[in-house]
């Protein structure tokens, strides 16, 4: 595959280099400065020893202090408020390897005179004559020391002042050290090599610039005759009762750490394998992430070859063509199969011990997940209902992928994960009998990759077989799909995609009399501070709509149509005076609707009045259960099937004191959607998950299939392949080592909004390549550090800005917008208009800025741009410290560089020990990020859990499920003693009894469960 963003890449190696050379130097190697050097330089300083922190750089307002609330721990009190004077590196070598030292780039800046007349240059200078009125100026002077270590059979100490210049001469140095530490082993030798500034924070010595050192950093060359020398460091033993541990272990062998820094980062060259000749310090260390190609692996181009149309959502809904799809899924499902004997079990015998069991673990996954789709192959050619839901579902798909309303309109083409990731749950669709149906199907993919459309194509497989299948579906409808989220911003989005999904499902129904007569539909389910609960706070709502008035609360979800794309004004809103019903309606002629309402439901009493196909709502929506009878017909408890799919998007969201609560609710959700012994099948996706397992059985009381199901290697899954010509991220980490926070991020900012802008007037970019870094996404770990960062881009920003345009000799950028923010303080019916507005490029604003407004220049971003924000346009972000959670950190960074090269810089906090450790390690982390994902917390079952909501599950059930308690007055005749009662208790305890049996298991990799006593 041909890589096309080629120019962007050189763009974003370009921005990259500028920034660092502004941050920490040099902008030329002999450059002359009339800066401070310290004012000019943000990081890789060595100061005295003893200098602290400066007062100015006061963190008020931008540090999350001791809030409850925020999402990373505060600063520990006195930690790092001395500036570094030194910076260390750990590496291993073989006992033979013969070590050179040496210092890099580091220099001193030595005071200078200039010649008054002499015109400011950024990076040169000339030296005034004698006599000349004179102005003040630093000259760099880069030291170009090393010294060279012979190999050593005892562990000991040095320290060193003795060097060897640039030139070869010996040359002895009193104000800076190197200290070395050799630990003599039996297979290698490590060492720990620190740079000590020996200067002492004195005003008396001089000007205390000329005492620093810059660009600080430390480069060891290692070699054993003619070979590299440098090992990687020794890997902690593998955790041998630990699933994830081992699969990690298996699926991450290949990254290694071949240094580790101290008080600073280490790197070593790229695509390193048993050994390397040289390791460094970096104060800006970067790491490529490549990216996932939803491609597949390279088997299946014979078989796109072979069958040409076989991933076309348009030849898969082909009725009359039965036996040739049916053929094309079965090639399919045998280019799996032979992936599997080729690259899994051809190679076992390369794994020995603990890697050999999790090697036959996810072989046996694999083979498993195998075995699940040539099911779902089979009940295609033997069930004619499974089959025309099947070509149904690929037919709405396709449909809706072709409506006007689509960014790019055009056939659906599918996946490679997505088509065998729905052969593998229709049959536990289908057929409740089977075991599938107690698995929760779990889509991990990365973000980005197509996960909505997989399981939207299952929301329409799952809807037309019960249309197909039941008489009482066809005739009076009811919810057949439930769809949860976690944030309002995510639902609102997905609700906008999912309506398009719909619109075409009930346009083939209104064709096709094997539907039925009842509406296929949609709803919305959220809180009433989006949309109102009650149809007179509706029409009051679009009354004020009518009027060009905006209430917070409103109908009016939709604001363009699903299948046209036309504007849904809120004259298109029209509320029946009388019955529970709102009509929306396209008037665009041209419109495939014809002006018939759209299937779409977005008020609470609608939703309980005509129950929709598909309710897609928040989680916390279901709290409405023990409180209300009118819920009972959206699980079918007064007649009719019971919703028969569940899918939780984003489960990794479902954690914490949420996840509690969640799992207590999802109990009740279970039971009242259970008819006998057939529960509702559970699905879910996300893109970062850990130790998954006892989570889906916290949460939903079942098993987990994760699929793609990994491989032995993480870059191959058949399904998700690593891209090595796509476009990927840059991470770059950057410290605050010896400046405040506050200082630190407005210099960040600032060095990346100017430098973006003096690349475009170099003209070493144009608008198209300088775009995706032209608005800056500044992501903040609370609303406490995202207010004061407001106001530093109002200030602090742009006067930054003005002092590096006079360095760079450009033109300061205007920042003539004020940041927007995108965090829970903004209203539902605000972020849309938001989200299109950062969609606006460079090239569309100067070819009409009438039409377009001017691109954003900073958006400031709390977490709730982690989940369902997807502007393709947007390339750079900076992480205003490490995330508490990898997980989030993902996730947040995965909103930049979608489908573009992106560029993430982490601004890592001296202050807080947990950022230092993520940095130091920042080679190595970024190498295997998924490999870092936690475990999430979920606990339903635990003390305070039952203490906030067990009533709430016990209550709900009692009313809904025993007969004659679900009026509110109908509690006076409750009796615990009850038959009806104890059995639901008893259903209560066996889940109760499930996820603490599973928390006890002893787990072995060849799943052996074996139960341990209670």
């Amino acid at each position: 595959m041909a890589n096309d963003h080629k120019p962007q890449e050189q763009v974003r190696a370009d921005l990259a280099e500028l920034a660092s050379a502004l941050l920490m130097g040099p902008l030329a190697p002999d450059e002359i400065i009339e800066s401070a050097p310290v004012d000019t330089y943000l990081t890789g300083i060595l100061w005295p020893r003893g200098a602290p922190v400066d007062g100015m750089d006061d963190d008020a307002g931008l540090d999350s202090g001791s809030d409850p609330a925020s999402a990373v721990e505060a600063s520990v009190p006195g930690y790092r408020a001395i500036r570094p004077c030194s910076i260390g590196i750990t590496f291993a070598v073989a006992k033979e390897a013969t070590i050179t030292i040496g210092l890099g780039e580091t220099s001193r800046y030595v005071p200078v005179e200039l010649d008054p007349d002499a015109k400011p240059d950024p990076t040169a200078g000339t030296a005034a004559p004698k006599g000349a009125q004179v102005r003040k100026a630093w000259k760099r002077s880069q030291l170009g020391y090393s010294v060279r270590l012979s190999p050593a059979q005892e562990s000991g100490t040095l320290r060193i002042n003795q060097f060897v210049d640039a030139q070869g001469a010996g040359i002895t140095d009193k104000r800076l050290a190197l200290h070395v530490r050799r630990r003599v082993g039996p297979a290698q030798h490590v060492y720990t090599v620190t740079l000590i500034n020996e200067e002492t924070d004195d005003e008396d010595a001089g000007p205390r610039d000329a005492r620093c050192l810059f660009q600080a950093g430390i480069v060891i060359e290692a070699t054993v005759g003619e070979s590299p020398g440098i090992q990687p460091r020794s890997a902690p033993p593998i955790t041998g009762g630990d699933e994830d541990s081992l699969v990690n272990s298996l699926l991450y062998r290949d990254v290694r750490e071949f240094a580790v820094g101290h008080g600073v980062a280490a790197t070593w060259p790229p695509d390193a394998t048993a050994a390397v000749g040289h390791v460094r310090t970096a104060w800006l260390p970067e790491t490529r992430v490549l990216g996932t190609s939803p491609d597949g692996h390279a088997f299946l181009d014979e078989f796109r070859t072979s069958y040409p149309d076989a991933l076309k959502a348009e030849f898969l809904s082909r009725e009359s063509e039965r036996a040739a799809v049916v053929a094309a899924l079965a090639a399919f499902a045998d280019r799996y199969a032979e992936w599997i004997d080729r690259f899994l079990r051809a190679r076992l015998e390369e794994f020995r011990g603990d890697l050999r069991d999790a090697a036959d673990h996810n072989l046996g996954r694999c083979s498993s997940t195998l075995d699940r789709i040539r099911a779902g192959v089979d009940m295609l050619r033997s069930d004619d209902a499974v089959w025309s839901a099947f070509a149904l579902a690929n037919a709405a798909m396709d449909r809706q992928s072709r409506y006007r309303a689509k960014e790019h309109p055009r056939p659906l083409q599918w996946r490679p994960f997505q088509l065998a990731f729905m052969l593998l749950v229709v049959p536990g669709l289908a057929d409740p009998s089977l075991d599938d149906r107690e698995c929760m199907d779990l889509l991990w993919f990365p973000t980005g990759g197509g996960k909505t459309e997989a399981y939207l194509a299952l929301t329409a497989f799952q809807i037309f077989h019960r249309r197909l299948t039941d008489g009482h579906r066809r005739e009076h409808g009811g919810v057949d799909v439930l769809m949860r989220y976690t944030l309002r911003l995510l639902t609102v989005q997905q609700f906008q995609r999912a309506a398009s999904l719909i619109s075409a499902c009930e346009a083939i129904r209104e064709s096709d009399k094997r539907l039925g007569d009842a509406r296929i539909s949609l709803g919305l389910y959220v809180g009433g501070e989006a949309t109102p609960n009650l149809m007179e706070d509706a029409r009051e709502a679009l009354d004020q709509e009518h009027a060009d008035q905006k209430p917070k609360s409103t109908p009016r979800q939709l604001l363009r149509c699903p299948v046209c794309g036309s504007e849904l004004r809120g004259t298109a809103y029209r509320a029946d005076p009388l019955q529970p019903r709102i009509d929306i309606t396209c008037s665009q002629k041209d419109c495939e609707t014809g002006g018939r309402p759209l299937p779409v439901l977005t008020v609470d009493a609608t939703i309980y009045e005509s129950p929709p196909s598909l309710l897609i709502g928040t989680i916390d929506k279901f709290a409405q259960l023990p409180r209300r009878t009118d819920i009972r017909r959206i699980f079918g408890l007064d007649g009719g099937l019971p919703p028969g799919l569940i899918i939780q998007d984003e489960l990794h969201l479902i954690s914490g004191p949420l996840g509690s609560m969640a799992g207590l609710y999802e109990t009740i959700v279970d039971l009242v959607c259970t008819r006998g012994k057939v529960r509702p099948k559970v699905i879910g996706s996300t893109a970062t998950i850990g130790h998954a397992a006892e989570q889906v059985r916290a949460l939903f009381d079942r098993s987990v299939l994760q699929f793609p199901p990994p491989g032995f290697d993480a870059s191959d899954s058949f399904f998700a392949v690593r891209d090595s010509t796509g476009p990927d991220r840059l991470y770059v980490g950057i410290p605050t080592a010896g400046r405040s926070p506050k200082f630190a991020l407005q210099a960040v900012i600032a060095a990346l909004l100017q430098s973006a802008a003096t690349l475009a007037e170099r003209g070493k970019a144009d608008d198209a390549s300088i775009d995706a870094y032209w608005t800056c996404v500044a992501y903040f770990n609370s609303l406490r550090e995202l207010g004061g960062a407001y106001v530093l881009m109002q200030d602090d920003v742009p006067r930054q800005m003005q002092f590096l345009a006079g360095r760079l000799a450009s033109k300061r950028r205007d920042l003539e917008l004020e940041p927007e923010e995108l965090s829970s303080r903004k209203s539902s019916r605000e972020l849309p208009g938001l989200l299109h507005a950062l969609s606006t490029t460079l090239a569309q604003f100067k070819a009409d800025p009438f039409e377009f407004a001017a691109p954003k220049d900073a958006v400031l971003a709390s977490n709730m741009i982690s989940v369902g924000v997807d502007v393709p346009r947007l390339g750079l972000m900076v992480v205003n410290g490490q995330p508490k959670s990898t997980a989030e950190y993902i996730q947040a960074s995965s909103r930049v560089g979608r489908g573009i090269p992106g560029l993430v810089i982490t601004l890592y906090n001296f202050g807080r020990p947990r950022d230092l450790s993520h940095f130091e390690h920042f080679r190595s982390y970024h190498s295997a990020l998924y490999r870092s994902v936690e475990a999430t917390s979920v606990t339903p079952w635990a003390p305070r859990a039952r203490d906030k909501a067990l009533h709430a599950v016990v209550a709900s059930v009692v009313r809904h499920l025993v007969p004659g308690l679900g009026g509110d007055e109908d509690a006076t005749r409750f009796d615990p003693s009850g038959q009806a009662v104890r059995d639901l208790v008893q259903a209560i305890l066996l889940r109760v009894s499930a996820v603490s049996c599973w928390r006890r298991l002893k787990f072995d990799p060849l799943e052996r469960i074996v139960p341990i006593e209670i």
